[in-house]
């Protein structure tokens, strides 16, 4: 799951799920460079999107630098390569 952040600026920015706490019903995103965005619980995640504040969208961040390296190092030892 992919959300935009609009910022102070009202400029977007991507951010993807990267945590879901099943204790405490708390949800962490991250941002391309894994910088966490927004941690909020589910009611505050639903009131900002109902608000406008985050919107879910379909572009996916670009994949982070250690989740490619991984991938690739994976492929070169034969294993199969870790989904994207």
């Amino acid at each position: 799951m992919a959300i935009q952040v609009k910022g102070e600026k009202n400029s977007p920015r991507l951010a993807k799920l990267s945590y879901v706490s099943p204790l405490k019903s708390r949800f962490l995103f991250v941002d391309s460079h894994g910088k966490t965005t927004l941690e909020c619980t589910r009611t505050d995640l639903m009131r900002r999107l109902q608000s406008g504040e985050l919107t879910i969208t379909n572009e996916v961040p670009e994949v982070p630098l250690f989740d490619r390296l991984a991938a690739g190092l994976v492929g070169k030892l034969g294993g199969s390569k870790a989904p994207h």
